[in-house]
């Protein structure tokens, strides 16, 4: 490893080869914590079967919430999102000053429903 550098990535630890422009995936800093999401599209475009069936499923849910919310049945639509939680072992930092998992918040729940 390059002791040199400030804040090395994954790579520049393990002296990989390939770039940020060679992957369709983050590659971290070792010295920081960012938050990461999926991105649908790479779901949508997996080879793995398994893959796109979360990406339909994903689509599916965000058409139920569009579904409530057309029908006017917008505070349903808020506490389905609101059920919504993150799994305490993805850690993506939903909670405040924690890496365990939370639910959206009502303010951001009904931000996406107004979004329908």
């Amino acid at each position: 490893m390059n002791t040199s550098i400030v804040n090395p990535r994954l790579v520049d630890y393990f002296n990989l080869t390939f770039t940020q422009d060679d992957v369709d995936f983050i590659i971290p800093h070792l010295k920081e914590d960012l938050p990461l999401y999926p991105d649908p599209f790479l779901l949508w475009s997996s080879k793995v079967a398994a893959y796109r069936e979360l990406h339909g499923q994903l689509l599916g849910f965000f058409d139920n919430v569009r579904s409530l919310v057309s029908s006017g049945r917008d505070l349903e639509a808020i506490e389905f999102l609101l059920r919504c939680q993150e799994p305490r072992e993805l850690g993506l930092e939903y909670a405040l000053g924690s890496k365990r998992g939370a639910s959206l918040g009502r303010r951001l729940a009904r931000n996406i429903a107004e979004l329908f």
